[in-house]
């Protein structure tokens, strides 16, 4: 679980994981029950790097730019190697003085943000040969949506479920 704009957990970028007393029966699902940061990467079977927020920095973006969807912003977050853009100037972050947190240093294979008007998707094949799949989650709360990643399909396709 991720934290988002509106949880209860610190405003600013990188948010910490959401409180453990939030979620007093979790300790039984403590193999799949993960809080984790916003934003957050982890390595899955060794090899496929998933990259992503809640969706805090795309929305900021969206507030200043015109014709362009969260998916567009997404692509170029990654071509830029930024998560997040705007802060500390619109979007508010944690100062820091050494590491930026937001900067990619790698491609990752699947890179999302959620909170989105509606869902999203769009493979982008770098001149080096990666490919990342880029992922606009739509919010579950209005749009009931799901989305899925195929992490043994070739392409990482997508596909949703709706509640």
């Amino acid at each position: 679980v991720m934290p988002g704009g509106t949880d209860p957990c610190n405003v600013t970028m990188p948010q910490q994981p959401l409180h453990r007393c939030l979620f007093p029966h979790s300790e039984r699902f403590q193999q799949t029950f993960h809080r984790v940061t916003n934003p957050f990467e982890c390595v899955l079977d060794d090899s496929l790097t998933v990259t992503g927020t809640s969706g805090q920095p795309i929305n900021d973006m969206l507030k200043y730019t015109r014709h362009m969807s969260a998916v567009d912003l997404l692509e170029a977050t990654l071509r830029w190697r930024h998560v997040a853009p705007t802060a500390p100037d619109t979007l508010p972050c944690y100062p820091v003085t050494m590491i930026d947190p937001f900067v990619l240093t790698h491609t990752p294979h699947v890179y999302f943000a959620g909170d989105q008007a509606e869902f999203d998707t769009r493979l982008v094949r770098e001149e080096k040969g990666t490919v990342s799949r880029l992922v606009a989650v739509p919010r579950f709360a209005e749009t009931g949506t799901v989305v899925l990643v195929d992490l043994a399909s070739k392409d990482l396709d997508c596909s949703t479920i709706r509640f």
